[in-house]
């Protein structure tokens, strides 16, 4: 997955529920979903999703992530990945 990584930063900006944190060409982002497509909700369970990706150009290429439900951390395949965070960066491609 990838996505413009100026574009990320000015969503990022705008949703106070996404945090960036950059280290070098490294880039982490930090969110709890707030979209029905991002991830379920179970009763009172916190949902905390972590993306991992490396900046090329202005590309940010998204190769890991990881899904916290309650503390307890598990790796998203990559097809469960592209197929539930692609919308949302297309979304975010198209709009800023």
């Amino acid at each position: 997955m990838r996505v413009t990584y100026s574009k990320l930063v000015k969503y990022a900006e705008e949703n106070r529920y996404y945090q960036l944190l950059r280290k070098g060409s490294k880039v982490q982002i930090l969110f709890t979903p707030t979209f029905p497509e991002a991830e379920s909700h179970g009763e009172g369970e916190n949902i905390r999703v972590c993306m991992y990706g490396n900046l090329q150009g202005d590309q940010l290429i998204i190769d890991r992530v990881e899904v916290d439900v309650d503390g307890r951390v598990s790796p998203k395949s990559s097809e469960d990945a592209e197929y539930i965070y692609s919308p949302w960066l297309r979304f975010i491609e198209e709009n800023y």
